[in-house]
């Protein structure tokens, strides 16, 4: 990576590693740069400014500020007397991972819980058409292994959340 001379230059190639980070999780490179564009923003931006900033039609932006807004990483905002909408990036990392954790994890965590619940049920009935003793064992013990880390997960969020709790000035009156 060579080093940037001017700003423009520079928030070139920090959107390009918010778009490089996007695509590791299998996500549109296009998502990554326009969080990169609002994180470095000091002002929210409308529509218009982030099509002209990242170079694509303001209906392709307007798509990928949903998937952000749904995801929870932006934040839309109006203005009085402003028919726009203005976006600005989530920049707080306990908010992010308090949303993460509460919209994609905590669900996770309990359709896993219920279907180990299930299993560790049906391998202690030992149906006939189920696993021998020794599959028994081996799922046993992934059931176990799943059960140690999902709670020790469980516990780190719930710090983090904690934390998150503990150090976020509450939300000004409107």
């Amino acid at each position: 990576m060579r080093t940037p001379v001017t700003w423009s230059d520079t928030l070139e190639e920090m959107s390009s590693s918010f778009a490089r980070a996007a695509g590791v999780y299998g996500m549109n490179p296009l998502l990554g740069r326009l969080y990169g564009v609002l994180f470095f923003s000091p002002e929210p931006l409308t529509l218009g400014d982030l099509a002209e900033a990242v170079g694509s039609a303001k209906s392709t932006v307007s798509v990928a500020m949903r998937k952000l807004e749904g995801a929870k990483i932006v934040q839309r905002h109006w203005r009085k007397g402003d028919r726009r909408d203005f976006y600005e990036a989530v920049a707080d990392p306990h908010k992010l991972i308090a949303d993460w954790s509460r919209t994609f994890f905590q669900a996770e965590m309990e359709a896993w819980t219920e279907a180990t619940t299930l299993g560790t049920a049906a391998l202690a009935a030992a149906p006939s058409d189920g696993p021998d003793e020794a599959g028994r064992a081996e799922i046993a013990a992934r059931i176990e292994s799943f059960n140690t880390f999902g709670a020790l997960m469980v516990e780190t969020f719930s710090k983090v959340l904690a934390e998150h709790t503990l150090t976020t000035p509450p939300e000004p009156a409107s």
